[in-house]
């Protein structure tokens, strides 16, 4: 098992393992897993840069429903609802002339007149296009065995490696007979971003694939499974675990400890190990690096964060909160952005999903807008992190919470700007070290701009409260020292 502090090419390392297992055990089948469908992109786009020729023969198992609900960011090559009619096209040009298995070749053609990618009239051998009209026509009850597109494609392209998240996968071969009888050729199953894994998730997997070793990947410093609000602790405990910690804890199967980090800037590794990890993570990119996108905008570009004060009120909606002054000042942002660099890769993380909903249907379709939570696993080359609320940050358990703070922080690739009441957040032990690290770049909106903060907070009064009215604001007192730099003590 791997215990992976965060934010490394985990997926590069995993991709690099599956290849090599491939390569050793091509008769069998390995099974990347997750669960959520970002983690399991993740994977798949590492392996589409590592086998750029195509040498591992790869599937994504998501059904069609599922497949057509999904935003297209969560959608692969590798998907069956989208590879299987270009294959089975193929397979058909190149062999309706000399087609020996009619059970098999009936099927296909089915299949592809079905949904119409072909039609009877293309189907030109009498061999094949009586036989088809005759199973067109006949009674459900009495019609020949048709084979499912998964056994087809399977038969076509004997795929070995099944990507797709742990229901998925498992829905599969429940469902498709010929998989559920091959069980016993799981010989591994991987599971990235385990710390998000249920107890229940994962019992059912191992009775699933009895045959099948098991690696593990994942933070125990990040996410832990969902679990709904006011679910009684106890049965919380029995269903979700947190399994990844209890085998680490309880030393269960032997452990590999990953510390250095790819990802992320030298000075925002610092951060996360003084908050987080105790200094243990080790940063593998060099010290004075400087943020093409902060140079652009005129911020200082040898810090990689950036704090943007939002007088605002946040708006409670059942449950979830929103804060459309946020949403402006992030709209605004974005576009000063990608005005300079359409070609990055910006995510905006919320930790409330009815901002991250406005969020969405704000900004540009290109621009990634998810919650924290839903994120995990992904990386940006900007984040822009929303916290929406604007009540005293230490009266907030959800906003207290370090495994997500630490998850939300570490997607970057270049740089991170956060986007909350300052004040407010500056009460919390936490996010005043947060905040002291986005000291050089210390920003404010107001009326439609970004501008260098004044040196003032609002008292309590600026929280969030029935009027939605600030009182009076009054002296800011002094930052804390910054950050202790990691490198000095590596």
């Amino acid at each position: 098992m791997k215990n992976y502090l965060p934010i490394l090419l985990t997926s590069t390392i995993v991709t690099s393992y599956i290849v090599h297992a491939r390569e050793a055990t091509p008769k069998t089948f390995t099974i990347f897993t997750a669960s959520t469908n970002a983690a399991v992109v993740q994977l798949a786009e590492s392996l589409e840069k590592w086998d750029e020729e195509g040498t591992i023969s790869a599937v994504r198992l998501i059904s069609p429903r599922n497949w057509n609900n999904v935003e297209d960011r969560h959608r692969t090559i590798y998907d069956l609802p989208k590879r299987w009619s270009d294959t089975f096209l193929k397979y058909y040009n190149d062999h309706h002339k000399d087609w020996k298995y009619e059970p098999f070749m009936l099927s296909l053609v089915r299949h592809l007149v079905r949904r119409r990618f072909l039609s009877v009239k293309d189907v030109t051998d009498r061999r094949l296009r009586e036989p088809l009209v005759q199973a067109m026509n006949a009674k459900k009850n009495k019609a020949p065995h048709l084979m499912s597109i998964p056994e087809i494609y399977f038969e076509i392209e004997k795929p070995t490696l099944l990507i797709g998240t742990i229901d998925s996968v498992r829905a599969t071969f429940n469902k498709e007979e010929f998989l559920h009888q091959q069980r016993d050729k799981v010989e591994t199953v991987v599971v990235d971003e385990c710390s998000q894994f249920p107890r229940s998730t994962f019992t059912a997997g191992v009775f699933a694939f009895p045959a099948a070793r098991y690696l593990l990947v994942g933070d125990p410093h990040q996410l832990p499974p969902f679990a709904e609000t006011g679910f009684p602790e106890r049965l919380n405990l029995w269903q979700n675990g947190p399994i990844l910690s209890e085998i680490i804890d309880g030393q269960l199967a032997p452990v590999i400890t990953l510390s250095t980090i790819y990802r992320c800037p030298r000075y925002i590794v610092d951060l996360l190990n003084e908050l987080f990890y105790n200094y243990t993570l080790k940063a593998k990119r060099p010290a004075g690096e400087r943020s093409e996108v902060f140079e652009k905008l005129g911020w200082d570009a040898s810090v990689p964060m950036a704090s943007i004060h939002t007088n605002s009120v946040g708006l409670r909606v059942d449950t979830s909160w929103t804060n459309l002054v946020e949403v402006l000042a992030i709209k605004h942002v974005v576009e000063l952005i990608l005005q300079e660099f359409p070609e990055k890769s910006i995510g905006v993380v919320s930790y409330y999903r009815d901002q991250s909903t406005v969020l969405s249907h704000t900004l540009p379709a290109s621009v990634q807008c998810g919650t924290i939570d839903s994120t995990q696993g992904t990386e940006y080359d900007v984040v822009l992190i929303s916290t929406a609320r604007t009540d005293v940050f230490t009266d907030i358990p959800f906003l207290q919470d370090k495994n997500r703070t630490d998850v939300a922080l570490s997607r970057a690739k270049e740089a991170v700007i956060l986007f909350t009441k300052v004040p407010m957040a500056m009460k919390s032990t936490m996010w005043s070290k947060i905040l002291n690290a986005t000291e050089d770049n210390d920003f404010e909106y107001t009326e439609g701009k970004i501008q260098k903060r004044e040196v003032q907070e609002e008292d309590e009064g600026g929280q969030e409260n029935k009027s939605g009215k600030a009182n009076p604001a009054k002296t800011k007192k002094p930052r804390q020292k910054k950050i202790k730099k990691a490198e000095q003590q590596h």
